[in-house]
């Protein structure tokens, strides 16, 4: 059967024959998409519908009442995607037992001819092997990445028969059935008569259950007097899944990711594979069977319920509705030589009762059905947090049976998870990937490493000397938050006062063809004439929704680092409300943006949403890249590029951004400044060291997740190196955090703190001081009679630094020479 859901989604529906007078018309073989529900009808035989099952199975994916003249209706009830129409393939001869399918390329492309892309089978083959029909099932998907199956599991479970399954495909959905919410246990138990997994190979199947038992579906009549009959049997089951995946494919291609509401420019065509992780990731754990000689306990992916029961609810945003938020990525390319793909979340609060990462691919099709193992194409999935590392599908190590993989996670406020995809070994050059995460994620961009979050770092991409402008947190302050001082740490403070003039250049805010067009990214240079201060922006932004914009800036040009991005900082990110087409959109002063450019160098900007949706208003250029394209007395905007992904591909033709700059002129010293102006002589050329001793606490050490601290000078001095108790001989990457004032004032804010650097080390051992090797970007200058706090933790949280419980009271004076005191904190 094809659906068209809502009217635009199709689905292709194959069973026995069903009553065409119920759904209205009859479309035969041909397709006739301006029908009321039925497109196309194939009846490869005949078209009678001898026992009511494919009427039934069709009026559970795409029945809708009957509005018009002459219908005598009995019912309220719709099916799961009231607005879909079908087109259905008849594989049922009435006079002749059994079933007689054509080939999948010959079934399949007669439905994809009416537009169909989500097909619903509620037959099977026989037995848990991987027979020809899911060899060819595979086959077809893995050339059509949009197209769906969805099939039923069988009705062989009773007595808990275990390899009862009678499809196992790899790429299609395999449906077991729970009781309806009226049924027995109700609809959190297991059907006693679904069949069970796994597949020949151990694969997990079946892949996700769905209400299946006393089901009220549409009945065979004759006429328009519409009526309902009761069934039971995971072919009841499949259908509801079905109509759920028609759901989930309209949900992506209206636009509702990410921001839950329908919005235009959005919209994106999902592969199978995301349709697939959608529904397994919503899967509900369900409680047991509900056998006929009692309850049998179950557990997720286990033979009995493989991902669990299907909820849409716990797996897509609906704004109003969800208690989740869910991030998705789809169609991303792994080669056998590819690095480890990390996605980084940090976790907030919501309702959702935990955090769900799903992991599916299309897999290439197994050319033997006796395979002892038939996945092709191998990744894998695990999920991190606190140094913890879960492996998916309840496993204690890699899955290397299914391509449908899950990792569930709980998670408290503030936890940052680190969800991993690697490739373990690829027959195919390359293989696409989608994934679903939800819960309470906070992250705005998980694929770049939150600032306030304990993330491993790419050491390669860290770099070992301070950017020579001005690098502020990501996570901004707000303003009544902003120190009132600036800290001794701050790089390059102008040696005078910008001038008071807010001075603007405005681009013009153009149309190709009286045609907007929307970037998802634009990057530029700035060339500036004289030494100024960049403050604030508008950019042109057309839609009139909340976004979340992100500035990233380099010193030299975009055109050699667009690829790289560690060779930029992040300025900040600032929630913003688009003004619409020819008006300038105000990123309101954010105070994170002050951002210093030296006269005569050139600058890099790269604007984007962080989600990388479109919205930034460019336009084509007819010139080149980095000719003039704006420009005053002060300075110079060049034209740029649009991108298209996140640092990984932009479009072809040159662009120009469009939007208003508003910066301070000002006079910058004639030499480059040290990074404070404390000392007034060159420091003494002596280095001096500071130890503390290396205690342990009734002979056990303490180690610890990070360590924050105060340091009194008496002296101004200059901390350039140091070195740490470390116990374990591992290698880890260090971060040192720094401020002016005291800790205990800012312990949860870490606005108030600067980033010095991060540094790769092995620890020495427990009762040895660790170097930190002296890493160049540690120049911290600080002044006599101030208080300066530090914060020294490892990147992925773990624990490591060695520490023991103090006698003393916190600030209490731990250790100190003749120049510098250190506090107990």
């Amino acid at each position: 059967m094809y659906a068209l859901a809502g009217g635009v989604k199709k689905i292709l529906f194959q069973s026995k024959e069903y009553d065409i007078n119920h759904f209205t018309h009859s479309a035969r073989q041909a397709v006739q998409s301006n029908l009321r529900k039925i497109v196309q009808y194939y009846g490869k035989y005949d078209e009678i519908d001898g026992d009511g099952h494919g009427t039934h199975c069709a009026g559970t994916v795409a029945g809708s009442l009957c509005t018009g003249d002459g219908c005598a209706i009995n019912t309220k009830a719709d099916g799961i995607a009231p607005g879909a129409k079908i087109a259905f393939y008849d594989i049922h001869h009435s006079d002749i037992d059994g079933l007689y399918p054509d080939k999948a390329s010959v079934m399949f492309g007669l439905g994809i001819a009416a537009g169909a892309y989500i097909h619903s089978a509620s037959w099977g083959s026989g037995g848990n092997r991987y027979s020809n029909l899911d060899r060819t099932w595979d086959e077809f998907m893995w050339d059509n990445r949009n197209y769906l199956g969805v099939m039923s599991a069988g009705n062989y479970g009773s007595f808990d028969q275990p390899a009862s399954v009678v499809n196992v495909g790899k790429n299609s959905l395999i449906v077991g059935a729970t009781n309806n919410y009226s049924k027995g246990l109700g609809q959190n138990y297991l059907a006693d008569f679904s069949s069970r997994g796994p597949s020949g190979d151990g694969r997990i199947k079946p892949d996700i259950c769905a209400p299946g038992a006393s089901i009220f579906s549409a009945k065979n009549t004759l006429g328009r007097a519409c009526q309902n009959e009761e069934l039971s049997g995971t072919s009841m089951a499949a259908p509801g899944v079905a109509g759920a995946a028609l759901l989930v494919r309209q949900y992506f291609m209206d636009g509702f990711y990410p921001s839950g509401t329908r919005v235009e420019e959005n919209q994106f065509l999902p592969s199978q594979a995301l349709i697939r992780a959608v529904i397994i990731n919503s899967g509900k754990a369900l409680a047991g069977v509900d056998g006929v000689r009692g309850i049998t306990e179950s557990v997720p992916y286990d033979i009995h319920q493989g991902f669990g029961r299907i909820s849409l609810i716990d797996s897509l945003l609906l704004r109003g509705k969800s208690k989740v938020n869910i991030y998705v990525d789809d169609r991303m390319e792994m080669t056998n030589k590819s690095p480890p793909k990390k996605y980084y979340f940090l976790i907030d609060n919501c309702d959702a009762p935990y955090f769900s990462a799903t992991l599916v691919w299309t897999d290439k099709e197994n050319r033997s059905t006796s395979c002892a193992s038939c996945i092709v194409n191998r990744l894998d999935l695990t999920g991190e947090v606190n140094g913890i590392i879960t492996y998916p599908n309840g496993l204690t190590g890699p899955d290397v049976k299914n391509n449908v993989q899950r990792v569930r996670l709980k998670s408290t406020p503030g936890d940052v998870i680190t969800v991993k995809i690697s490739v373990a070994n690829l027959a195919e050059s390359t293989q696409p990937f989608s994934l679903v995460v939800s819960g309470c994620i906070a992250t705005l961009d998980p694929t770049t490493t939150p600032t306030n979050a304990p993330i491993t770092p790419d050491p390669s991409s860290v770099p070992t000397v301070q950017p020579s402008f001005n690098f502020q947190p990501s996570s901004p302050p707000s303003k009544s938050n902003r120190p009132s001082r600036t800290p001794s740490e701050a790089p390059n403070a102008p040696s005078t006062k910008p001038s008071l003039a807010l001075v603007e250049l405005s681009t013009s805010l153009e149309s190709k063809d009286d045609m907007w067009s929307t970037a998802r990214g634009n990057m530029f240079n700035i060339l500036p004439k004289k030494n100024i201060r960049l403050t604030d922006m508008d950019i042109h932004r057309y839609y009139k929704m909340t976004k979340v914009l992100e500035i990233w800036a380099r010193k030299g040009s975009w055109k050699g680092a667009q690829y790289d991005q560690s060779k930029w900082s992040l300025l900040g990110r600032q929630e913003i409300v688009g003004g619409g087409a020819g008006k300038y959109t105000s990123i309101n002063d954010p105070g994170w943006l002050d951002f210093d450019m030296a006269a005569g160098e050139v600058y890099g900007l790269y604007l984007r949403f962080t989600n990388n949706s479109k919205g930034l208003i460019t336009v084509a250029s007819k010139g080149s890249q980095n000719s003039l394209y704006a420009q005053n007395e002060d300075i110079q905007i060049m034209t740029g590029v649009a991108s298209k992904k996140h640092f990984a591909d932009y479009e072809s033709e040159p662009h120009n951004w469009q939007g208003k700059l508003k910066y301070h002129v000002f006079k910058f010293p004639t030499k480059e400044p040290s990074r404070t102006s404390i000392p007034t002589v060159k420091p003494s050329l002596v280095l001096f060291e500071l130890p503390t001793t290396l205690e342990r606490n009734d002979d056990t050490w303490s180690t610890a997740r990070g360590n924050m601290f105060n340091i009194l000078p008496k002296k101004n001095i200059r901390l350039i190196d140091m070195d740490i108790h470390r116990f374990y001989s591992v290698k880890k990457v260090l971060e040192i955090w720094v401020r002016k004032g005291s800790w205990e004032e800012a312990r949860y804010d870490q606005s108030k703190w600067n980033l010095l650097g991060r540094q790769e080390i092995v620890g020495g051992g427990a009762g040895k001081y660790t170097s930190i090797n002296d890493p160049g970007w540690l120049d911290f200058d600080m002044a006599a009679g101030e208080v300066y706090g530090l914060y020294l933790r490892f990147t992925n949280n773990s624990k490591g630094l060695i520490t023991v419980a103090s006698k003393g009271s916190q600030n209490s004076l731990y250790a100190q020479n003749e120049d510098i005191q250190i506090m107990t904190g």
